[in-house]
């Protein structure tokens, strides 16, 4: 059978955020921005192999949540569309603790 592979080979992005407070302990944001990304994907069959590079810049956006542990930490969760092209889409969900210092 063939072997396919697609990889992220990376993204970048520049994005600005701004907060809405509901109260001293959470927060909910939107997102916006620019992602310039780059991927390959590969195909092989019976030892012969063939892969392709591309990368692509898009509008960015996304919403999400912190939620304050205390004055240090923060938990969050949010969704982003990355790269959102007529032929393809990155998004994400993702969850994290930001650290304050």
């Amino acid at each position: 059978g063939v072997d396919l592979e697609f990889e992220i080979d990376h993204l970048f992005g520049l994005y600005g955020v701004g907060h809405l407070p509901i109260n001293e302990f959470a927060s909910v944001y939107a997102l916006a921005g620019f992602t310039q990304g780059e991927a390959t994907a590969s195909a092989s069959y019976q030892g012969v192999s063939a892969s392709v590079s591309d990368d692509d810049t898009s509008f960015s956006y996304g919403v999400g949540a912190e939620f304050n542990i205390n004055s240090a930490a923060a938990l969050t969760v949010e969704y982003v569309s990355y790269l959102d092209k007529s032929d393809y889409q990155i998004t994400a969900f993702s969850a994290g603790v930001n650290f304050k210092f």
